[in-house]
């Protein structure tokens, strides 16, 4: 979502093409007018004249050409407003939380990729539960996050520590509930993780 709304603010109201591979976000892209193709040939042509840019400039680059754009993560504290507008009014009713915790595992647990990813343990949660949340007042702290293990392994380390509260986990139906539940939360303790982030950047809630 975030490299999506970096080119949405590049291209202007220009064409923009997209080679992606996900069937499930083939009707977003078409809701949004947006052009898509499906082409692993092009996908590693641009891969790699990007990569050989890069190492050739000492630093990473985006590829434009004639409208095809692809490039590397690109942080930002907000959304291309016609995106944000997309997506909220998309946003599914869930249950009311007052705190949610978002976990993240499967790719971010192998070890080869912790290096990369800072995977985020246990230790990170209690400390935010400890310094800035009134536990006192929240008897019931909800976890989600795709990797049931992951969840399950964060769920009994946050119960040793904080018996007073009752952890409970929220599974949604599918990816798309699971991040409208967390863009409801009216506080929200997230990863490094762009699924939760870019849903919290829907409103102006707590977010740690």
């Amino acid at each position: 979502i975030l490299q999506l709304s970096y080119y949405l603010d590049k291209c202007n109201s220009k064409p923009l093409i997209i080679n992606e591979s996900s069937v499930d976000l083939d009707k977003i892209f078409s809701e949004m007018n947006l052009y898509t193709v499906k082409n692993w040939y092009l996908d590693l042509i641009f891969k790699s004249i990007r990569k050989f840019k890069s190492v050739l400039l000492n630093e990473y680059v985006n590829l434009i050409f004639f409208g095809i754009y692809d490039g590397y993560f690109h942080y930002t504290n907000d959304l291309n407003p016609n995106l944000k507008s997309f997506l909220n009014e998309r946003i599914v009713k869930t249950t009311n939380s007052e705190v949610v915790i978002h976990v993240r595992g499967e790719d971010y647990s192998i070890k080869k990729n912790k290096k990369i990813y800072n995977n985020i343990n246990s230790s990170f949660y209690i400390k935010i539960l400890k310094d800035h949340i009134k536990l006192s007042n929240q008897k019931l702290v909800f976890l989600v996050g795709n990797d049931k293990i992951e969840v399950q392994k964060i769920k009994r380390e946050l119960e040793f520590f904080f018996q007073e509260v009752n952890f409970k986990i929220f599974s949604g139906v599918n990816h798309w509930e699971d991040f409208s539940f967390i863009a409801n939360a009216k506080i929200a303790i997230i990863p490094n993780s762009t699924f939760s982030y870019c849903a919290r950047l829907l409103s102006n809630k707590t977010t740690y």
